[in-house]
């Protein structure tokens, strides 16, 4: 047996069971047990030709790390990503172009329209846009067009995106309105409100009005309703 071995990490422990115990075992018998005192010479000799062979093979190791990876060396399907990233940002690009020869007015924000009608079809809450800021515009656009994209290939999956506003340029507002513009489940719609007032009802921050189309039985009663939430 061993004592004193505490303070040797995984790797150079391994080391000792590979090089010390065999010569233990050697010199003395497999069935004996003994003890060696770590702060003896031998010991502290042996610690010195694991610790050097240790780092001998780090450094070995090391010089093994390439720094950048070539085209060539990249998997398939990194390249492949890359490129539709390229032609996802060509095809955004293409379309802002387009939205604004058809948005004439600037106070709209609308994230997509008919292209053959013109006609908008998903835009934000005018009483949402008219309170926003231009980089606030640009964010709900930016997450608009990383999430979703089109309502054409809401089915797909987006690449995803991460709002990294600086403090105090509302990322808040921003997820709120973006939010707004989602046609949800009626029990998705609750679960957002519940998390809402969880976080932000007892600070005063919220009032977050629910229209409720299955609490209207009446066909008269579903207008009104509707009437309300536009």
């Amino acid at each position: 047996m061993v004592n004193g071995l505490s303070h040797i990490d995984c790797v150079k422990a391994s080391l000792v069971k590979k090089h010390i115990h065999p010569a233990i075992a050697e010199q003395f018998g497999d069935n004996k047990l003994h003890k060696i005192d770590t702060d003896t010479e031998v010991f502290q000799r042996i610690l010195i030709i694991i610790h050097k062979k240790y780092e001998s093979k780090s450094k070995n190791r090391r010089r093994n790390i390439q720094k950048v990876f070539t085209d060539q060396e990249l998997l398939e399907e990194t390249i492949v990503a890359g490129k539709k990233e390229e032609k996802r940002k060509q095809r955004i690009l293409n379309k802002r172009q387009i939205f604004d020869r058809i948005n004439v007015d600037k106070s709209r924000l609308i994230l997509e329209f008919d292209l053959d009608t013109h006609e908008p079809i998903v835009e934000v809450a005018p009483v949402l846009a008219k309170k926003m800021k231009s980089q606030q515009i640009e964010g709900i656009r930016f997450m608009w067009d990383s999430a979703i994209e089109s309502v054409y290939k809401a089915k797909e999956d987006g690449p995803g995106c991460i709002l990294a506003h600086s403090i105090g340029l509302g990322k808040t507002f921003q997820i709120i309105t973006f939010l707004h513009t989602i046609l949800a489940h009626l029990n998705t719609i609750k679960n957002w409100i519940a998390e809402f007032r969880q976080w932000l009802e007892d600070n005063g921050l919220l009032e977050f009005h629910l229209f409720d189309l299955s609490d209207s039985k009446q066909q008269l009663q579903r207008g009104e309703t509707f009437k309300l939430w536009k």
